[in-house]
């Protein structure tokens, strides 16, 4: 095995997955592809540095009863047309030239509809998915050892692993390092804390382990690949190992959701003002045009003004091209599917949206949509129609928030999960009970809230420990593992119940203008479903968690609203249907009996093989081409 230990500064490129495959690796991608017919959608996916990419594989849906062509791009390219089909395999060819700077390649999908190549679209959008990508490459992943550089442009998955006893300090530099690690990658990157005794999964190249363990002196770090896992081990204590960690993973929003500029400094009740510039609208985003219907979605960060929303006034400005005599144009605006806004283009000029929408309308996310509907005098097949474009001006148009002020009229509508993250201001304190392993244990699970949070906001959030008493004293924040005097104090809905049902829920307390996420098992042995609760928050992310509570009673999870403070988790579970497949896979009984046939298979396999003396395979197989062709639905 490969191992190489570093110091601050030395760098050292070492090749972690062995001798050069002659058949295509496959490593898991994140992220996805959606567009509605009109756009271009584009999503990067990362490429380990030294392999050679080959292929990009994916599941393709497109809405049903479309008729049209699928147009698959690679940095913008069309490199795959195919037909459209309610479901089908398909595979883009890639190079290593294709890999930009930033270590990733920028695929995009559009929808072609049948009646485009005369001038027009259809007026109704079709649904374009491309979902569950893998990048198929020979060759081996090259690790640069130097901690400054150790994480990459695009990773595959992430571990901050910490000892199953760790200290408070230990586990606030952990969580701090999990909230870093999110706004960093997208997703789909799977990142989280765990304890140095579980053996960790194998996401292929791309993949990392950050260690935090806890030392006297200074804040030290080493590099090596251990257990053929590259990882970087931070020793150190107090605010300096939290420092250090956080320094050597840096604070930039990688998630495509950030913000640009620094982070509003406003306090309750203050009036900010944000362009779409900096709320980090592209100059793509801000343009319409053709006939037919063609839409564009700007998905707004509510926490990027700073806190809450009370009120969001709105003020878009723009110009459009003229338009052509006897072509009827229309511009609709929507703000979270509402219809707020409606004008019919003339000449043209300029043209502006004046709204106002009150803050108990909006989610974490506010989806402002334009369509652009024109019809052009004799249809679809008249020939020399003229551009038509429409541009929004991202400098001008104005985005004013007045800030919840703490008073009963703002805090109306606020005791739910969407009124997080942008309740927390920029800053999440955690409060664990428990002592020891089992503190740890929280920690674990408070790290997967912590993810779906920070994916969820447009700035990089301050995470740390704090003792529970001050939590529930004054500010808003995670409590996990709460006691029965815990919820009490904070008013929760549902409070744990040594004589009741199993279960477990994430759900909303506080009062006051501070509201609090209580994470916590709600009868006996529990501790299981609590991390199936933190786990589906991670997994659903956390802008599509509705309602005050997100409650699982061992069969099933799903957000609820309008809580019965009697409600147990198995009254309120009822016909709840089935969780997609994945979810069945978190039975660690489940787990430990396929981990132990798949070692006496092996065992098996080996045996057989040795009274055999079979001679071994060549391995000159190329890699061929996969296949695109249709199949049943996943």
């Amino acid at each position: 095995m490969a191992a190489a230990l570093v110091g601050l500064g030395a760098g050292v490129l070492v090749p972690v997955l062995g001798a050069a495959p002659a058949q295509a690796a496959r490593t898991t991608l994140p992220g996805a592809l959606e567009t509605r017919a009109q756009q271009t959608a584009t999503v990067a996916v990362p490429v380990p540095a030294g392999v050679d990419p080959r292929w990009v594989t994916g599941a393709l849906t497109v809405g049903d009863d479309a008729r049209g062509t699928v147009l698959l791009l690679v940095n913008g390219d069309v490199v795959r047309s195919v037909p459209a089909r309610a479901w089908q395999r398909v595979a883009l060819p890639v190079g290593r030239g294709d890999v930009r700077p930033d270590g990733t390649i920028a695929l995009g999908v559009r929808f072609r509809p049948d009646g485009e190549r005369t001038g027009c679209r259809p007026v109704d959008p079709v649904d374009v998915r491309l979902a569950n990508l893998h990048l198929l490459h020979q060759g081996t992943e090259r690790v640069d050892l130097a901690p400054a550089r150790f994480l990459p442009a695009a990773a595959s998955r992430v571990d901050v692993v910490v000892p199953r006893n760790a200290p408070d300090d230990v586990l606030s530099a952990g969580l701090a390092a999990v909230g870093a690690l999110a706004a960093r990658y997208p997703a789909g990157v799977p990142v989280g804390l765990t304890t140095a005794d579980v053996v960790l999964p194998r996401a292929g190249a791309g993949q990392r382990v950050l260690r935090i363990t806890p030392g006297t002196g200074p804040a030290a770090t080493s590099a090596e690949v251990r257990f053929g896992l590259p990882s970087l081990t931070v020793t150190g204590s107090g605010d300096d190992l939290r420092r250090t960690v956080l320094r050597l993973i840096g604070t930039s929003t990688g998630t495509g959701t950030g913000a640009r500029g620094p982070r509003p400094d406003a306090e309750a009740g203050a009036t900010v003002t944000r362009t779409l510039a900096d709320l980090g609208v592209g100059a793509a985003d801000a343009e319409l045009s053709g006939y037919g219907r063609s839409a564009t979605l700007l998905r707004l960060r509510q926490d990027a003004f700073g806190g809450p929303v009370d009120r969001l006034d709105l003020s878009l400005t723009g110009a459009h091209t003229g338009v052509p005599d006897g072509t009827r144009a229309r511009l609709d605006t929507y703000l979270d599917e509402r219809l707020v806004d409606s004008r019919t283009l003339g000449e043209g000029g300029s043209f502006s949206v004046e709204t106002s929408v009150p803050g108990s309308r909006l989610g974490p996310t506010a989806e402002l949509e334009l369509v652009l509907t024109a019809v052009p005098e004799g249809g679809c097949t008249a020939g020399g129609l003229l551009p038509l474009q429409v541009q929004l001006d991202r400098d001008d148009s104005v985005l004013t928030a007045d800030l919840d002020d703490g008073s009963a009229a703002g805090r109306a509508g606020r005791r739910e999960l969407a009124a997080f993250p942008q309740a927390l201001a920029g800053r999440l304190p955690v409060a664990l009970r428990g002592a020891g392993p089992a503190r740890t244990a929280a920690a674990a699970d408070a790290s997967l809230v912590v993810a779906s949070l920070q994916r969820a906001a447009a700035y990089p959030l301050d995470v740390t420990v704090v003792d529970a008493e001050d939590l529930l004293s004054d500010g808003a924040g995670l409590l996990v593992g709460a006691t029965w005097a815990d919820t009490v104090a904070v008013r929760a809905r549902l409070r744990p119940d040594d004589g009741g049902p199993r279960g477990a829920a994430l759900q909303v307390a506080g009062e006051e203008g501070r509201p609090v996420l209580v994470l916590g098992a709600l009868g006996p042995s529990s501790d299981v479903l609590r991390t199936w609760v933190a786990e589906e928050a991670a997994r659903q992310g956390w802008d599509t968690l509705g309602g005050d509570a997100l409650v699982s009673d061992g069969a099933a999870a799903r957000p609820i609203g309008n809580l019965d403070p009697a409600a147990l988790p198995g009254e309120v579970a009822q016909d709840v249907p089935d969780l997609a497949p994945e979810a069945d896979e978190r039975s660690y009984v489940g787990w430990f009996a396929a981990g132990i046939a798949v070692l006496l298979a092996l065992l098996g396999a080996q045996l057989v093989a040795t009274l055999r003396r079979r001679a071994p395979r060549p391995v000159s197989e190329p890699v061929s081409e996969p296949v695109s062709e249709p199949g049943p639905r996943p």
